[in-house]
């Protein structure tokens, strides 16, 4: 495969920028709307039929003197192809965000840690020179959410139906790839 085979998709243009060091220090609310040529270049780079809405609604609040905390929330309407018949698929999504964010722990969290457990906080985000692109994370977290097989209401996925019966029944329950491992695990064993 040659690097002209590859259709490559342009990052969408969508960009709200923060500068975090003309932050109030008390801490600011942003809203951000798509417009429609932002919205078309998301769907364009997400694969999506279409974007009808992208909303956010975020708090920016400094903390102890190093620290950043961005909450807030995402709504996005979607279109989607069903993953089954093609069809058009409407979506809403409703994504909370909560991150930190500290350039001055950068050294710290650079090196991984051994010992951590699952509910551990995560370690706070780096930012970039100071400054924060509160669309590319709608587009993160919208991206992150997104059904990966959506449906039409009403479409079932019954399963592949290729071939004659005979390669059918080869892949029946008894015959598959997994449960002739099985039996060759157990031979083994012997």
């Amino acid at each position: 495969m040659t690097n002209d085979s590859i259709t490559r998709v342009a990052w969408p243009d969508f960009s709200r920028l923060v500068h975090l060091t003309q932050l109030n220090q008390a801490g600011e609310k942003r809203s951000i709307i798509a417009g429609a040529e932002e919205r078309l270049s998301i769907a364009t780079f997400l694969g999506l039929r279409a974007v009808e809405q992208l909303d956010g609604q975020f708090a920016l609040v400094p903390s102890d003197g190093e620290s950043l905390r961005l909450s807030g929330s995402i709504f996005a309407r979607v279109i989607h192809n069903c993953s089954v018949s093609l069809q058009p698929v409407a979506t809403n999504y409703n994504i909370a965000v909560d991150r930190t964010y500290n350039d001055g722990a950068a050294e710290k969290f650079r090196k991984p840690a051994t010992d951590f457990a699952p509910e551990d906080p995560d370690p706070p985000e780096l930012t970039l020179d100071g400054k924060l692109d509160l669309a590319d994370i709608m587009l993160e977290y919208l991206s992150l959410h997104l059904d990966p097989y959506p449906r039409a209401p009403g479409i079932v996925f019954d399963g592949f139906i290729e071939g004659d019966e005979g390669s059918q029944q080869y892949y029946s329950a008894e015959n598959n790839p997994f449960a002739a491992l099985s039996r060759l695990k157990s031979k083994l064993k012997k």
